[in-house]
């Protein structure tokens, strides 16, 4: 992680387009997701080993949208819902951290 960049994605299913995806407080959610890819290798080069990293990112201007439909009949409680981020400008990214479970021991050792 030292020193590397983060490479921006640019598959046709990007539905923010171009850029450095990720989910905002649910380093969970983005280690579920890149298991997936690597499951059904979709993706530019496919995931080799599917790891997460934090960022903290300057969201300068951004849109704001969650899933839609609810988990249960008559409430607000949404199934995997989650907020993306698309960055596009990779200098809007300031570091780089590794995520920590509740107990501060480290996500992914």
């Amino acid at each position: 992680m030292a020193g590397d960049q983060i490479s921006p994605s640019m598959n046709e299913y990007d539905w923010l387009g171009e850029g450095a995806y990720f989910w905002e407080s649910s380093p969970e959610r983005a280690l579920s997701y890149a298991r997936l890819i690597k499951q059904y290798k979709r993706g530019q080069g496919s995931i080799k080993e599917p790891y997460v990293v934090g960022a903290v990112i300057d969201l300068g201007l951004c849109l704001n949208h969650t899933e839609e439909g609810a988990l249960y009949p008559g409430t607000s409680f949404r199934q995997e819902t989650h907020i993306q981020l698309c960055v596009r400008e990779i200098n809007c990214i300031k570091g780089y951290f590794r995520p920590l479970n509740v107990d501060g021991t480290l996500l992914q050792p």
